[in-house]
Protein backbone atom coordinates (compact mmCIF):
# COMPACT_ATOMS: atom_id res chain seq x y z
CA UNK A 1 0.00 0.00 0.00
CA UNK A 2 1.50 3.32 -1.07
CA UNK A 3 1.79 5.91 1.67
CA UNK A 4 3.45 9.33 1.91
CA UNK A 5 5.38 9.99 5.13
CA UNK A 6 7.28 12.88 6.67
CA UNK A 7 9.45 13.11 9.73
CA UNK A 8 7.38 14.20 12.69
CA UNK A 9 9.79 17.06 13.34
CA UNK A 10 10.03 18.13 9.67
CA UNK A 11 6.44 18.48 8.51
CA UNK A 12 7.49 21.33 6.23
CA UNK A 13 9.66 18.92 4.18
CA UNK A 14 8.40 17.19 1.05
CA UNK A 15 6.91 13.80 1.83
CA UNK A 16 8.49 10.52 0.70
CA UNK A 17 6.44 7.66 -0.72
CA UNK A 18 6.80 4.13 0.65
CA UNK A 19 5.12 0.83 -0.15
CA UNK A 20 3.99 -0.84 3.10
CA UNK A 21 4.11 -3.41 4.57
CA UNK A 22 7.81 -4.29 4.68
CA UNK A 23 9.65 -7.34 5.92
CA UNK A 24 11.79 -6.63 8.96
CA UNK A 25 14.95 -6.78 6.84
CA UNK A 26 13.57 -4.01 4.57
CA UNK A 27 12.03 -1.55 7.06
CA UNK A 28 15.45 -0.01 7.72
CA UNK A 29 15.12 1.59 4.26
CA UNK A 30 12.25 3.73 5.59
CA UNK A 31 14.35 4.85 8.54
CA UNK A 32 17.29 5.65 6.27
CA UNK A 33 15.28 7.67 3.74
CA UNK A 34 13.66 9.70 6.51
CA UNK A 35 17.07 10.03 8.22
CA UNK A 36 15.75 8.63 11.49
CA UNK A 37 17.33 6.63 14.28
CA UNK A 38 15.63 3.42 15.41
CA UNK A 39 13.00 4.35 17.98
CA UNK A 40 9.81 3.13 19.61
CA UNK A 41 8.46 6.69 19.97
CA UNK A 42 6.27 8.42 17.35
CA UNK A 43 8.65 9.55 14.61
CA UNK A 44 6.68 10.12 11.41
CA UNK A 45 3.62 11.91 10.08
CA UNK A 46 1.18 10.34 7.61
CA UNK A 47 0.49 12.83 4.84
CA UNK A 48 -1.53 10.53 2.59
CA UNK A 49 -2.39 6.96 1.71
CA UNK A 50 -2.26 6.93 -2.09
CA UNK A 51 -4.93 5.25 -4.26
CA UNK A 52 -6.94 4.03 -1.25
CA UNK A 53 -9.37 6.74 -0.07
CA UNK A 54 -10.91 4.48 2.59
CA UNK A 55 -7.62 3.78 4.38
CA UNK A 56 -6.54 7.37 3.76
CA UNK A 57 -9.62 8.54 5.67
CA UNK A 58 -8.51 6.41 8.63
CA UNK A 59 -4.80 7.28 8.64
CA UNK A 60 -4.30 10.72 7.11
CA UNK A 61 -2.79 13.27 9.49
CA UNK A 62 -1.84 10.78 12.20
CA UNK A 63 1.54 10.78 13.91
CA UNK A 64 3.00 7.34 14.40
CA UNK A 65 6.01 5.11 14.86
CA UNK A 66 7.33 3.49 11.68
CA UNK A 67 7.37 -0.03 13.14
CA UNK A 68 3.87 0.39 14.58
CA UNK A 69 2.62 1.53 11.19
CA UNK A 70 4.33 -1.42 9.52
CA UNK A 71 2.71 -3.84 11.99
CA UNK A 72 -0.72 -2.33 11.27
CA UNK A 73 -0.21 -2.74 7.52
CA UNK A 74 0.84 -6.36 8.04
CA UNK A 75 -2.42 -6.90 9.91
CA UNK A 76 -4.45 -5.27 7.12
CA UNK A 77 -2.54 -7.28 4.52
CA UNK A 78 -4.17 -10.42 5.94
CA UNK A 79 -7.75 -9.13 5.68
CA UNK A 80 -10.16 -10.62 3.21
CA UNK A 81 -12.80 -8.34 1.63
CA UNK A 82 -15.30 -8.85 4.45
CA UNK A 83 -12.75 -8.30 7.24
CA UNK A 84 -11.53 -5.14 5.54
CA UNK A 85 -15.08 -3.71 5.38
CA UNK A 86 -15.73 -4.50 9.05
CA UNK A 87 -12.39 -2.93 10.02
CA UNK A 88 -13.15 0.22 8.02
CA UNK A 89 -16.69 0.46 9.39
CA UNK A 90 -15.54 0.00 12.99
CA UNK A 91 -12.74 2.55 12.47
CA UNK A 92 -15.33 4.99 11.11
CA UNK A 93 -17.59 4.39 14.13
CA UNK A 94 -14.95 4.31 16.87
CA UNK A 95 -12.69 7.01 15.37
CA UNK A 96 -9.45 5.71 16.96
CA UNK A 97 -6.84 8.42 17.40
CA UNK A 98 -3.65 6.37 17.48
CA UNK A 99 -2.05 3.56 15.49
CA UNK A 100 -1.99 1.49 18.70
CA UNK A 101 -5.79 1.76 18.90
CA UNK A 102 -6.06 0.75 15.24
CA UNK A 103 -3.83 -2.28 15.82
CA UNK A 104 -6.10 -3.38 18.65
CA UNK A 105 -9.15 -2.75 16.48
CA UNK A 106 -7.63 -4.99 13.79
CA UNK A 107 -7.61 -7.87 16.31
CA UNK A 108 -11.18 -7.16 17.46
CA UNK A 109 -13.22 -7.02 14.25
CA UNK A 110 -15.05 -10.14 15.47
CA UNK A 111 -16.72 -7.90 18.06
CA UNK A 112 -18.70 -6.13 15.31
CA UNK A 113 -21.32 -7.26 12.82
CA UNK A 114 -21.79 -5.31 9.60
CA UNK A 115 -24.97 -5.38 7.52
CA UNK A 116 -25.03 -3.75 4.10
CA UNK A 117 -28.15 -5.41 2.66
CA UNK A 118 -31.39 -5.90 4.63
CA UNK A 119 -33.41 -7.45 1.77
CA UNK A 120 -33.16 -10.99 3.17
CA UNK A 121 -33.27 -10.97 6.99
CA UNK A 122 -32.89 -14.75 7.12
CA UNK A 123 -29.52 -14.48 5.41
CA UNK A 124 -28.60 -11.36 7.40
CA UNK A 125 -29.27 -13.16 10.69
CA UNK A 126 -27.14 -16.15 9.75
CA UNK A 127 -24.30 -13.89 8.59
CA UNK A 128 -24.43 -11.94 11.87
CA UNK A 129 -24.51 -15.20 13.85
CA UNK A 130 -21.51 -16.58 11.98
CA UNK A 131 -19.49 -13.37 12.33
CA UNK A 132 -20.21 -13.36 16.08
CA UNK A 133 -19.50 -17.06 16.72
CA UNK A 134 -16.60 -17.19 14.21
CA UNK A 135 -17.50 -20.80 13.39
CA UNK A 136 -20.66 -22.89 13.18
CA UNK A 137 -21.70 -26.27 11.83
CA UNK A 138 -23.90 -26.56 8.76
CA UNK A 139 -26.60 -28.16 10.94
CA UNK A 140 -26.40 -25.28 13.44
CA UNK A 141 -26.90 -22.69 10.69
CA UNK A 142 -29.69 -24.69 9.04
CA UNK A 143 -31.61 -24.86 12.32
CA UNK A 144 -31.07 -21.17 13.16
CA UNK A 145 -34.03 -18.83 12.67
CA UNK A 146 -31.98 -16.17 10.93
CA UNK A 147 -34.74 -13.59 10.73
CA UNK A 148 -35.50 -13.78 14.47
CA UNK A 149 -31.81 -13.60 15.30
CA UNK A 150 -31.34 -10.56 13.06
CA UNK A 151 -34.34 -8.78 14.61
CA UNK A 152 -32.98 -9.51 18.10
CA UNK A 153 -29.61 -7.98 17.22
CA UNK A 154 -31.28 -4.90 15.71
CA UNK A 155 -33.54 -4.38 18.76
CA UNK A 156 -30.68 -4.86 21.24
CA UNK A 157 -28.42 -2.35 19.47
CA UNK A 158 -29.99 1.08 20.02
CA UNK A 159 -26.58 2.67 19.33
CA UNK A 160 -25.91 0.99 15.99
CA UNK A 161 -23.94 3.18 13.61
CA UNK A 162 -24.63 3.92 9.97
CA UNK A 163 -21.30 3.90 8.15
CA UNK A 164 -20.29 4.21 4.48
CA UNK A 165 -19.94 0.41 4.48
CA UNK A 166 -23.28 -0.53 6.06
CA UNK A 167 -24.92 -0.56 9.48
CA UNK A 168 -22.51 -1.57 12.24
CA UNK A 169 -23.74 -3.52 15.26
CA UNK A 170 -21.78 -4.41 18.40
CA UNK A 171 -22.20 -8.11 19.10
CA UNK A 172 -21.71 -10.12 22.33
CA UNK A 173 -17.94 -10.56 21.91
CA UNK A 174 -15.86 -8.46 24.32
CA UNK A 175 -12.93 -6.50 22.79
CA UNK A 176 -9.45 -7.36 24.09
CA UNK A 177 -6.36 -5.23 24.38
CA UNK A 178 -3.97 -7.36 22.36
CA UNK A 179 -1.36 -4.62 21.88
CA UNK A 180 -0.31 -2.59 24.92
CA UNK A 181 1.36 0.19 22.93
CA UNK A 182 4.88 -1.10 23.63
CA UNK A 183 5.43 -4.79 22.93
CA UNK A 184 3.97 -6.24 19.72
CA UNK A 185 1.82 -9.36 20.06
CA UNK A 186 2.91 -12.47 18.14
CA UNK A 187 1.85 -12.28 14.52
CA UNK A 188 3.07 -14.49 11.69
CA UNK A 189 2.82 -12.33 8.61
CA UNK A 190 5.04 -14.57 6.47
CA UNK A 191 6.57 -17.99 6.94
CA UNK A 192 9.60 -18.12 9.24
CA UNK A 193 11.81 -20.91 10.53
CA UNK A 194 11.26 -20.14 14.21
CA UNK A 195 9.50 -17.72 16.54
CA UNK A 196 11.36 -16.77 19.70
CA UNK A 197 9.75 -15.23 22.77
CA UNK A 198 11.92 -12.84 24.76
CA UNK A 199 10.74 -12.07 28.30
CA UNK A 200 12.01 -9.26 30.53
CA UNK A 201 10.40 -7.39 33.43
CA UNK A 202 7.25 -9.47 33.05
CA UNK A 203 6.64 -8.51 29.41
CA UNK A 204 7.11 -10.44 26.16
CA UNK A 205 8.42 -9.55 22.73
CA UNK A 206 8.76 -11.83 19.71
CA UNK A 207 11.43 -12.16 17.05
CA UNK A 208 11.14 -14.25 13.91
CA UNK A 209 14.16 -16.22 12.75
CA UNK A 210 16.24 -15.75 10.73
CA UNK A 211 16.52 -12.12 11.77
CA UNK A 212 19.00 -9.25 11.75
CA UNK A 213 20.77 -7.67 14.73
CA UNK A 214 18.56 -4.59 14.25
CA UNK A 215 15.42 -6.67 14.84
CA UNK A 216 16.87 -7.94 18.13
CA UNK A 217 17.82 -4.38 19.12
CA UNK A 218 14.26 -3.21 18.44
CA UNK A 219 12.85 -6.06 20.54
CA UNK A 220 15.11 -5.04 23.42
CA UNK A 221 14.02 -1.41 23.01
CA UNK A 222 10.38 -2.44 23.29
CA UNK A 223 11.24 -4.55 26.35
CA UNK A 224 13.06 -1.54 27.81
CA UNK A 225 16.19 -3.56 28.51
CA UNK A 226 19.60 -3.01 26.88
CA UNK A 227 20.98 -6.53 27.04
CA UNK A 228 19.89 -9.96 25.86
CA UNK A 229 21.31 -11.57 29.00
CA UNK A 230 18.52 -9.80 30.93
CA UNK A 231 15.94 -11.80 28.95
CA UNK A 232 14.51 -15.27 29.20
CA UNK A 233 14.53 -16.97 25.80
CA UNK A 234 11.82 -19.46 24.85
CA UNK A 235 11.35 -21.19 21.50
CA UNK A 236 7.69 -20.58 20.73
CA UNK A 237 7.23 -22.13 17.26
CA UNK A 238 9.93 -23.80 15.19
CA UNK A 239 10.78 -26.14 12.33
CA UNK A 240 13.85 -27.64 14.04
CA UNK A 241 14.12 -31.29 14.98
CA UNK A 242 13.90 -32.33 18.63
CA UNK A 243 17.56 -33.35 18.48
CA UNK A 244 18.63 -29.78 17.68
CA UNK A 245 16.41 -28.29 20.39
CA UNK A 246 17.75 -30.74 22.98
CA UNK A 247 21.37 -29.99 22.10
CA UNK A 248 20.83 -26.27 22.64
CA UNK A 249 20.55 -26.73 26.39
CA UNK A 250 18.33 -24.68 28.64
CA UNK A 251 21.31 -23.26 30.57
CA UNK A 252 22.89 -21.74 27.44
CA UNK A 253 23.17 -17.96 27.76
CA UNK A 254 20.46 -15.98 25.91
CA UNK A 255 23.02 -14.42 23.55
CA UNK A 256 24.51 -17.78 22.51
CA UNK A 257 21.07 -19.40 22.22
CA UNK A 258 19.75 -16.64 19.93
CA UNK A 259 22.94 -16.58 17.88
CA UNK A 260 22.92 -20.37 17.43
CA UNK A 261 19.22 -20.57 16.56
CA UNK A 262 19.56 -17.67 14.14
CA UNK A 263 22.46 -19.31 12.29
CA UNK A 264 20.53 -22.56 12.06
CA UNK A 265 17.46 -20.68 10.81
CA UNK A 266 19.58 -19.02 8.11
CA UNK A 267 20.83 -22.45 7.08
CA UNK A 268 17.33 -23.95 7.00
CA UNK A 269 16.07 -21.03 4.92
CA UNK A 270 18.89 -21.44 2.40
CA UNK A 271 18.68 -25.20 1.82
CA UNK A 272 14.89 -25.59 1.46
CA UNK A 273 12.48 -28.29 2.66
CA UNK A 274 13.89 -31.21 0.65
CA UNK A 275 17.44 -30.73 1.88
CA UNK A 276 16.22 -30.11 5.45
CA UNK A 277 14.66 -33.58 5.41
CA UNK A 278 17.96 -35.06 4.18
CA UNK A 279 19.96 -33.08 6.77
CA UNK A 280 17.78 -34.29 9.64
CA UNK A 281 18.03 -37.93 8.47
CA UNK A 282 21.79 -37.46 8.38
CA UNK A 283 21.72 -36.13 11.95
CA UNK A 284 19.76 -39.20 13.06
CA UNK A 285 22.54 -41.36 11.55
CA UNK A 286 25.59 -39.36 12.72
CA UNK A 287 24.04 -38.30 16.07
CA UNK A 288 25.88 -35.00 16.68
CA UNK A 289 26.25 -34.13 20.37
CA UNK A 290 27.20 -30.45 20.25
CA UNK A 291 26.20 -27.33 18.34
CA UNK A 292 29.66 -27.29 16.76
CA UNK A 293 29.11 -30.81 15.43
CA UNK A 294 25.73 -29.78 13.98
CA UNK A 295 27.32 -26.89 12.05
CA UNK A 296 30.21 -29.09 10.92
CA UNK A 297 27.68 -31.60 9.59
CA UNK A 298 25.80 -28.83 7.82
CA UNK A 299 29.01 -27.57 6.19
CA UNK A 300 29.78 -31.05 4.89
CA UNK A 301 26.63 -31.26 2.76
Amino acid sequence: MLIRLKRIDRKEDESIMFNFPYGESEISNVYNQLELETSIAPNCYIEEVVYDPDINEVLKGKECNIDELNFLFKRMDSFDTKERKVFLASAFAENPETIAELINLSFNTYCYSLVSDFNNLETVGKDIYLSEKQAATVKELDELDGESFAMGVIKNNPNSRITPYGVLYINSNVPEQIYNGKQFPPYHWKETVATIQLTAKGTNEFIYLPCSDVEIEKALLRLETPYLHDCEVAIDIHNFSDRIINIISADTTPLIKIDTLNKLAEYYKEIGNHDIEYFEKLMDYVKPRTVEEIFALADSI
